[in-house]
């Protein structure tokens, strides 16, 4: 269960509930002290102190993740005041929220661990690799819920396991694709930074890219054939989004622009184009429509208004972002003040963001 998806709603406000009094413990006692973990969580009964103790502990981890990934959680923010710190927060949030046992989540990972868990060393490894992929985890569920390509993107790479006969399994936290009867035993998984190294060529094409790069970590690398999920999704959207990144087809060659080696290349960048300018088309006839016709704009804002909604489909495409829709107008409107900007154009900005998205995800399904 994550903290933004709770399965029901009474589990969503005890979630919404302890995040907000884990922003309050990582606000007070900034003093580091000496934290028995391995002590704690091995107790049936947890104190509140220590429960505390503990969450400030695993939210510190979690920011010190989080800022170092903070190039790629900076897309999640797009229209709203979300922050690092919140992000770390809700990252770590079910770890300590009960679960069917009525156990806390954290301590159930702790006693279900790979390995048994008996030094204070061992814990600290653990507790790393935990909120790690909790981090990981959550970067992926914002992602896809605010990122309508993210989403397409990862139902076509399921679509291609099942065709390749991948099946999905889950290790420390974290989903991976294995090939059916795969055995590598004595092999250990490859990390975020050795995968980003992995050869462009690999990624080229869709009908056999599992089983390329499975081919190749077992047969030009020691790690286990075993494919990060997520780590795949996000490098495919980087390298498919990005209009001017090189492939390495030949080891040595120069590179060579994607257009000239990317065999869906033109296709891909037409529609996806297309969607774009459907999108910007359908918010700005709306604009003109519930706003200026109705007289709610005048002439100048509706064009300023428009300016920004063609940014912020430029800014979505290319999974970039900003900390605020504020900022789209602030750009084009000289001193825009925050009480005149909430007070004029925040309701008509979000109302532009939500229908770029829906109009892009309603085009990915037709």
């Amino acid at each position: 269960m994550s903290f933004l998806k709770a399965h029901t709603h009474i589990e969503l406000k005890v979630a919404g509930r302890f995040k907000k009094k884990l922003l309050e413990i990582m606000k007070t006692d900034r003093k580091r002290k000496s934290l028995n973990t391995l002590e704690i969580l091995e107790k049936e009964n947890i104190t509140p102190e220590e429960l505390n103790a503990l969450a400030k502990y695993c939210c510190n981890i979690s920011y010190m993740f989080v800022i170092k990934n903070r190039s790629k959680i900076a897309p999640c923010f797009l229209g709203g005041e979300y922050n690092y710190k919140d992000f770390a927060i809700s990252a770590v949030t079910p770890l300590f929220l009960r679960n069917q046992q009525n156990e806390f989540s954290i301590r159930t990972a702790f006693k279900n661990w790979d390995s048994p868990i008996r030094t204070q060393t061992e814990v600290m490894e653990f507790l790393h690799k935990l909120i790690k992929s909790r981090v990981d985890q959550h970067l992926s569920e914002s992602i896809r819920s605010s990122d309508p390509y993210y989403t397409k993107l990862q139902r076509t790479i399921y679509h291609f396991a099942r065709k390749q006969n991948f099946k999905l399994i889950r290790h420390s936290g974290r989903a991976y694709f294995v090939k059916s009867g795969t055995k590598a035993e004595g092999r250990r998984l490859i990390d975020e930074e050795s995968f980003e190294a992995i050869p462009y060529y690999l990624l080229s094409n869709d009908e056999t890219l599992l089983t390329d790069i499975a081919s190749y970590l077992e047969a030009e690398t020691d790690f286990h054939p075993a494919i990060p999920v997520n780590i795949l999704i996000r490098r495919l959207k980087y390298l498919r989004g990005c209009d001017e990144y090189c492939c390495e087809v030949n080891p040595g060659e120069n590179c060579e622009p994607r257009c000239e080696t990317h065999p869906n290349y033109m296709d891909d960048a037409i529609h996806v184009n297309d969607m774009i300018s459907r999108a910007v088309s359908m918010s700005t006839a709306k604009l003109d429509k519930f706003y200026l016709g109705r007289n709610k704009l005048n002439s100048h804002e509706a064009g300023f208004l428009k300016a920004a909604i063609a940014d912020m489909a430029w800014d979505i495409q290319h999974g970039f972002s900003c900390h605020g829709l504020h900022y789209y107008l602030d750009t084009y409107i000289n001193s825009l003040s925050r009480e005149v900007y909430e007070s004029k154009y925040q309701n008509i900005l979000e109302y532009m963001l939500k229908t770029i998205k829906t109009t892009i995800a309603q085009s990915m399904v037709n």
